[in-house]
């Protein structure tokens, strides 16, 4: 209430933000990451304490289970952080901390359905996440459906094609599992370690031929 929005220093404001988070008081800090982020408005570049602030907010809103709206934000905090790797990992880890505080998992697959069939645009960033946080729960046929989504859209995320190797195995489906493999070769094709594993797995499968052209 002692804050002026039009005259308020942003930093200000998101330090008495930081403030209420560190004591738990999410409303509060909603409120005032909120008020900051109006006040700085839209970059025209990439803004690390924009993206703090979003990222701040996103965390708040999944302590108040308000799933949609931390969604929103740590993608906006995505959009607005940079090529910096920490903070793109910070980022990363705030969105699956969300997706592991969300009771409904099934709700928030409806929520990206619902999005990309309105605005015809999905995203790798979200639908990745949430196939590790169904994938971490074993729900692995549904973790299945969202990173073949992921790849879809990004198909050389290596660690999307690692978990979807893992949610397939997860179902018993090694056949599957060795097409996955072959997959992630495709778009890491100097990862050893990959075609080791399409070897062992081609043995493991009988398929002696196959196994051999996968060691060569």
């Amino acid at each position: 209430e002692l804050l002026d929005p039009e005259t308020v220093d942003v930093q200000k404001v998101w330090s008495l933000a930081d403030s209420c988070r560190e004591c738990e008081l999410w409303k509060e800090a909603s409120d005032l990451y909120n008020r900051g982020i109006t006040r700085h408005g839209w970059p025209r570049s990439p803004s690390p304490p924009l993206s703090d602030a979003w990222r701040n907010l996103a965390e708040c809103q999944a302590r108040l289970n308000q799933t949609a709206d931390a969604l929103n934000s740590v993608s906006a905090a995505w959009v607005v952080c940079g090529q910096d790797a920490s903070r793109r990992n910070y980022v990363q880890s705030t969105l699956a901390s969300v997706m592991s505080q969300t009771q409904d998992l099934t709700a928030v697959t409806e929520l990206l359905d619902q999005k990309a069939s309105k605005d015809g645009d999905d995203s790798s960033f979200l639908r990745r996440a949430l196939g590790k946080a169904m994938l971490d729960k074993s729900s692995f046929e549904s973790a299945e459906a969202q990173l073949r989504i992921a790849l879809s859209l990004q198909p050389h995320d290596n660690e999307a094609w690692s978990w979807l190797i893992a949610a397939l195995d997860g179902q018993g489906r090694s056949a599957e599992a060795v097409t996955a493999v072959q997959g992630q070769s495709d778009t890491n094709i100097r990862d050893i370690s990959l075609y080791r594993d399409l070897h062992q797995r081609l043995t493991t499968l009988k398929l002696p031929d196959e196994a051999e052209r996968a060691a060569t």
